[in-house]
C-alpha cells in the first residue's frame, strides 16, 4: 500500500502540473473555453453568473491545478491537498459526464441572458479543454467528453489510494524527495515531452523542486510549509501572468510561427485532387504510346482521311479531331486509375475525410416496432422493404414532441399545429483528415485573402478582435507599422469582429489604416491578444507578436533583415 500511495503520488502529481502548465500556457484560451460552459444553454442558468468571470476563474484554476500537484509531489499539507485533489477530479467528472450525455439535437428550455424563457437545443461542450490545445496540435485531436470522463475516473481511482496515506505521509524527507521527485521527472519527461512534445513542464517541476529543497535547507522554523505553499503559489501565478500578458510559451495552434496556412486550409477533397492530377499526368504519359498506335490504326481504316483534303490545314484539323477523341477515351480509363491510386495514396497519408452516418427511426410494417437503426444497414439491408419512416415532430416554442409513421404523415396538419420535423442525428463512423485552419480564416475580402495566402511580399495582419477592448498604445503602435509597411511596399491588412466600432475608433485614436471584417472565434484563435500581429509571406508565418512586444518599425526592419539571410 505504502508505493502505491507513493506512485499514486507521482502519477496524480504529474498529471496535475502538465495539465495545470498547459492551460496556463494559454489562458485566454482556456477562459474561452469556460465561457462556452456559462452560456445559458449550456449546464444551466445557475452558471451564467460565472460568464464575466471566465478569465479570472481560469487564472485560478490553472494555478490551483500546478499547486496542487506540485504539493502532492513534495508532501506539502498532505491531507488538504488530497482533498482538493479529489474535489476537484470529482467536479471535472460531473463536468465531462454531463457534457458527454448532452445530444446537440434535443429542445430544451432555458431562460437566456434577457431573463427571458426560450426553446432551443442546447450548448454541448464536445471538446472539454482539459489540456488546451496541446492534443489538437500534437495528436491531430482533443479528448471527447466521455475520454476526459474516463481520464478523471482513472485519476480518481489513483488518488483513492492517497486516502490510505493521511497518517503516513507529510512533507518529505529526503528518501521520499529522491523517490518521489524523481519519479515525477521521469513521468513528466515522458507524458508531457512524448505526448505534448513540450519539455517546458519538465523544467518548471524542476525549478519548482529545487526551490523547494533550499527552503527546506535554509528555512527549518515551524510554518515551512506555507512558505512553500507562498512559494508554488508564486511561480505558478508568474507563469500564468507572463503568457497572458505576451503570448503562450509554445503555441500548439495551426496558426503557430512557421505554418503555412494555405497548407493547412486544405481539405481532404483538394489533397485527392491533387494526388489524382499528378497519377493522371503520370499515366497519361505511359499510354502516348498506344494512343500514338490506335491514332496511327484508325487513319488506315479510314475512308473519308484516305480521299485528299481540300487544303493541309484541314487535314491537320481532321486529325487533330481525331485524336482528341482516342484520348479522350484513355483519358476516361487514366481518370478512374489515378483517383483509385489517390485514394490509396491518402488512406496511407491519412488524408482521407471523416465517415458519417446518419441515425433512421424506423417503425417495422407489420410488428410497428420501432428503433434507430444506420444509414449504411438501411441501404445495405434493402430495410425499406419491411420498415418505414418515423417523424419525430417538434413544436419549437413548448418543446413538445410527438411520433408519427410515414404512412399516417400529413405535413399540412402538422404545420398548422406548429410543429416542425426534427432532422436526423449524423454520427462519426471513422475519423479522418480535416483541415487544421477551418473555412472560417476568410476575411470577406478576395484581395486580402490572396495577400494573405499567396502574397510574395511581406504582409502584416494586424488583429483587433475587439475594438472595444484594444489598446490606444497597440494602435499606436500599428499605426508606425503601416506607416512603414507602406513605405516599404508591404502589405497591411487588419482585421476585426466588431466592424460597428471601426469609424469611432479611427476618429478617437487619429488611426491611418482601415479594417476589414473577420470571424471574432478565429481571430481569436490566430493571436491570444488584443491587439496582435502576424507576419506572412507566400502564406507561411514568420513572426508573430503581442500587444506589449509588437516592434517598431526599426525592430522590424531588424527582423525581417534577419529572415532574408
Amino acid at each position: 500500500m505504502k508505493y502505491l500511495v507513493y506512485l499514486s503520488r507521482i502519477v496524480v502529481g504529474s498529471v496535475f502540473v502538465v495539465s495545470g502548465l498547459i492551460k496556463a500556457n494559454d489562458t485566454l484560451g482556456f477562459s474561452y473555453k469556460l465561457e462556452e460552459y456559462f452560456l445559458p444553454n449550456a449546464l444551466g442558468s445557475f452558471w451564467t453568473m460565472f460568464y464575466d468571470y471566465s478569465l479570472p476563474l481560469a487564472i485560478i484554476v490553472c494555478v490551483a491545478e500546478v499547486v496542487l500537484g506540485l504539493s502532492l509531489i513534495f508532501g506539502t499539507k498532505f491531507k488538504v491537498t488530497v482533498i482538493a485533489i479529489t474535489g476537484f477530479l470529482v467536479f471535472f467528472g460531473f463536468l465531462t459526464y454531463y457534457t458527454a450525455q448532452c445530444d446537440p439535437h434535443a429542445i430544451i428550455t432555458y431562460t437566456n441572458s434577457a431573463g427571458e424563457e426560450v426553446t432551443g437545443t442546447p450548448m454541448c461542450v464536445l471538446d472539454c479543454g482539459c489540456f488546451g490545445d496541446a492534443l489538437k496540435g500534437s495528436l491531430g485531436r482533443s479528448l471527447t467528453p466521455w475520454e476526459s470522463f474516463q481520464k478523471d475516473m482513472v485519476l480518481l481511482v489513483f488518488t483513492a489510494f492517497l486516502f490510505f496515506g493521511f497518517k503516513s505521509q507529510s512533507l518529505n524527507n529526503e528518501r521520499k524527495d529522491k523517490l518521489l521527485i524523481g519519479g515525477s521527472l521521469v513521468f513528466t519527461a515522458g507524458f508531457s515531452g512524448y505526448v505534448f512534445g513540450w519539455w517546458m513542464p519538465l523544467s518548471f517541476l524542476a525549478i519548482a523542486a529545487l526551490l523547494y529543497l533550499l527552503i527546506k535547507w535554509f528555512y527549518v522554523k515551524k510554518g515551512r510549509e506555507w512558505i512553500i505553499l507562498g512559494m508554488l503559489v508564486f511561480i505558478s501565478s508568474a507563469f500564468a501572468w507572463y503568457t497572458l500578458n505576451y503570448l503562450p510559451v509554445k503555441d500548439y495552434r495551426p496558426y503557430a510561427v512557421g505554418n503555412n496556412v494555405t497548407e493547412l486550409m486544405k481539405t481532404s477533397d483538394q489533397y485527392r485532387e491533387e494526388y489524382r492530377q499528378v497519377f493522371l499526368k503520370e499515366i497519361m504519359a505511359g499510354y502516348q504510346s498506344d494512343m500514338e498506335a490506335d491514332f496511327k490504326q484508325y487513319l488506315e481504316q479510314d475512308t473519308i482521311y484516305r480521299k485528299e483534303f481540300e487544303s493541309d490545314s484541314a487535314q491537320i484539323e481532321y486529325e487533330r479531331s481525331i485524336f482528341e477523341e482516342i484520348k479522350f477515351g484513355y483519358e476516361g480509363m487514366a481518370y478512374e486509375k489515378a483517383d483509385s491510386l489517390a485514394v490509396d495514396s491518402m488512406e496511407r497519408n491519412k488524408l482521407l475525410p471523416p465517415v458519417y452516418y446518419s441515425m433512421y427511426y424506423l417503425q417495422n410494417k407489420e410488428t410497428k416496432e420501432r428503433d434507430y437503426f444506420k444509414s449504411t444497414d438501411y441501404m445495405a439491408n434493402r430495410m425499406w422493404e419491411t420498415w418505414e419512416y418515423v417523424y419525430v415532430m417538434v413544436n419549437p416554442k413548448t418543446g413538445e414532441t410527438q411520433e408519427v409513421a410515414k404512412s399516417e404523415f400529413n405535413e399540412e396538419e402538422w404545420a398548422k399545429k406548429g410543429f416542425e420535423k426534427k432532422s436526423f442525428e449524423s454520427v462519426l463512423e471513422k475519423e479522418g483528415y480535416e483541415a487544421k485552419i477551418p473555412a472560417e480564416f476568410n476575411f470577406n475580402d478576395e484581395s486580402a485573402n490572396d495577400k494573405i495566402q499567396r502574397s510574395d511580399t511581406y504582409t502584416f495582419l494586424a488583429v483587433c478582435w475587439d475594438l472595444d477592448l484594444t489598446s490606444k498604445k497597440g494602435l499606436q503602435k500599428l499605426n508606425k507599422l503601416n506607416e512603414f509597411a507602406t513605405e516599404k511596399g508591404y502589405n497591411f491588412i487588419a482585421a476585426t469582429s466588431t466592424m460597428s466600432k471601426v469609424d469611432s475608433v479611427i476618429a478617437r485614436n487619429e488611426v491611418t489604416f482601415n479594417f476589414i471584417s473577420g470571424d471574432d472565434k478565429v481571430l481569436k484563435t490566430i493571436v491570444r491578444s488584443n491587439p496582435g500581429l502576424i507576419v506572412l509571406k507566400n502564406g507561411t508565418i514568420l513572426g508573430k507578436w503581442g500587444t506589449k512586444t509588437i516592434p517598431s518599425p526599426k525592430r522590424m526592419s531588424k527582423y525581417l533583415m534577419k529572415l532574408e539571410r
